[in-house]
């Protein structure tokens, strides 16, 4: 920290090549969050414009907003309590695990599922007995 303003440097790895060496990318920022200057180590960071000096700020950003907010375990019952409270039981052998595109095959041209009609039957003939 210098006078009212704060040097902040970081290192940051190439994408496309993980063996060359890190840039350097590097801001002054004013107490109040306005950035004066920024450089970068690579061609395009000397006319401060370059993709290295964004990702430096908006990670910069990331760890001071991380750092002020409770994460969800640190709050007992910061979640919402689920709203399903009705759960319909159903036999496994009558609950469909395909695909919505197996779903869709087994419509036959009324549009009720061929299962649904299978267990209809069923039911009928338990009534029946």
């Amino acid at each position: 920290m210098y006078g009212i303003n704060t040097v902040c440097i970081l290192q940051v790895l190439h994408s496309q090549s993980l063996t060359v060496e890190p840039l350097e990318s590097w801001f002054i920022a004013s107490q109040y969050g306005v950035v004066e200057t920024a450089h970068c180590t690579c061609m395009a960071g000397l006319g401060e414009s370059c993709s290295h000096v964004g990702a430096t700020l908006c990670f910069v950003v990331d760890v001071v907003r991380n750092t002020q907010l409770l994460s969800v375990t640190d709050v007992a019952a910061y979640w919402p309590v689920p709203g399903l409270t009705n759960v319909p039981y159903a036999k496994v052998q009558d609950i469909n695990f395909g695909t919505p595109a197996k779903l869709l095959a087994d419509r036959d041209e009324e549009g009720t599922s061929r299962k649904h009609l299978t267990s209809a039957k069923r039911q009928n003939n338990l009534l029946k007995a």
